[in-house]
């Protein structure tokens, strides 16, 4: 008889130790907020290359990637300048990494 008392006990104290960390288990985490100011203006986007990249697609497709990452509509929103940055990344070292992802996705 004492040892299904001291089960039924236990069993007690470790749904109310899972019931107290529940509980407790925020506190002291900081919630952060963030603002962002974003300014109404006329959408302008001008394309910036060597090569005189000039493809839309890519361009909305850029606009609107920044546009979702802000949380506001593709308007309210000016792009100045696209550019191209220069790969250092030998290609036979690109073509390890992807091959490390691709071996991860199967």
């Amino acid at each position: 008889m004492d040892n299904i008392y001291n089960v039924v006990i236990g069993i007690i104290a470790l749904l109310g130790f899972a019931f107290f960390y529940n509980l407790f288990k925020n506190i002291g985490k900081v919630k952060k907020e963030v603002e962002v100011a974003v300014e109404k203006v006329n959408p302008v986007v001008k394309v910036e290359d060597e090569d005189k990249f000039d493809d839309e697609e890519l361009i909305a497709v850029i606009t609107a990637s920044i546009a979702a990452s802000l949380g506001v509509s593709v308007p309210e929103i000016n792009i100045k300048s696209i550019r191209r940055i220069p790969q250092r990344t030998p290609i036979w070292a690109q073509a390890g990494r992807q091959e490390l992802i691709y071996r991860k996705l199967q």
